[in-house]
């Protein structure tokens, strides 16, 4: 039986993934770098990306946001 970790269950949703990008742009000179951080941390652990591109990142989490 696997384990999850509990960073893998924050990343798992969407919530989680934008707190781990929003940690990761205090230390990150652009947006794009934040994204690109909380990425590679969902692909060490999942094996993929969450989401195609930054631009799909930020229209999504747009969305969330405006509905709100």
């Amino acid at each position: 039986m696997t384990l999850i970790t509990a960073e893998a269950q924050r990343l798992l949703t969407t919530k989680g993934f934008d707190a781990e990008f929003f940690r990761n742009l205090a230390t990150c000179r652009t947006h794009l770098e934040a994204y690109e951080k909380t990425e590679k941390t969902y692909r060490a652990i999942f094996g993929k990306n969450r989401y195609r591109s930054f631009e799909s990142y930020r229209n999504a989490r747009d969305r969330r946001i405006s509905r709100k």
